[in-house]
């Protein structure tokens, strides 16, 4: 769910740094010569011993359990204060709009040319298209828990998921029969802002096609896309 990779990237941080070891005191300029208190010491071999106690160190430390416990709780507490999505709100009545708006023209067609300009431009600029009538075309893709896509296959951007240069859609409509990755479908709808509800009762804004019509198509157009 790409609207939970920001959560996910601050757990993952948190438990590679933790296993890097890195000491801010590894920065501190010291003169040459110098040794603090516990400092390793090296023989001309390049081993290291310890001066308090005159053995090697070990080196298995990141498999020790205590250590593992100790990291997986301190890991759950910060993941504890972390906000998670509760809910997703789409908040316009897709009957009704269907009703006022099923014979109105699109006031922009993304098809082969221009598609992830045309994607990227809705989501870093979308005052400007927020509720404009959209058509586009693109494969059919579901990554679960209701979550719609129409896409292509294109370079990496800002706003792609697994590959794909994409735009949701949310549809009262069956879809069942459609093959993700494999379905090439037309989606004529309606740019809409929607709020990721948190548990702390904050909220994340995203944008969707509110979909009119999903109609399947014969044939798929370019993919990948280049532009």
């Amino acid at each position: 769910m790409k609207k939970s990779v920001f959560y996910f990237i601050i757990v993952c941080l948190f438990i590679s740094s933790s296993f890097t070891g890195c000491n801010p005191k590894t920065a501190d300029h010291k003169s040459a010569g110098s040794k603090s208190q516990g400092e390793q010491n090296t023989d001309t071999a390049g081993s290291y011993v310890n001066d308090d106690t005159g053995t090697e160190p070990t080196s298995d430390s990141a498999n020790d359990p205590s250590l593992m416990q100790s990291l997986a709780d301190a890991a759950s507490a910060v993941t504890s204060d972390v906000p998670t999505i509760s809910y997703n709100e789409y908040p316009y009545d897709i009957t009704d709009d269907k009703n006022n708006f099923a014979d109105t023209e699109p006031d922009i067609t993304v098809g082969d040319k221009h598609y992830m300009t045309q994607i990227n431009d809705w989501y870093i600029n979308f005052d400007n298209y927020d509720g404009k009538i959209v058509e586009i075309e693109g494969m059919y893709l579901d990554f679960g828990e209701g979550y719609k896509f129409v896409g292509r296959n294109g370079p990496s951007c800002p706003y792609c998921t697994g590959g794909y240069v994409d735009f949701e859609f949310q549809t009262d409509e069956d879809t069942s029969s459609f093959i993700p990755g494999e379905t090439w479908i037309s989606v004529k709808g309606i740019l809409r802002e929607g709020h990721a509800v948190m548990s702390d009762e904050s909220t994340i804004p995203f944008y969707y096609i509110e979909a009119l019509s999903i109609t399947e198509l014969p044939e798929a157009g370019i993919d990948p896309i280049s532009d």
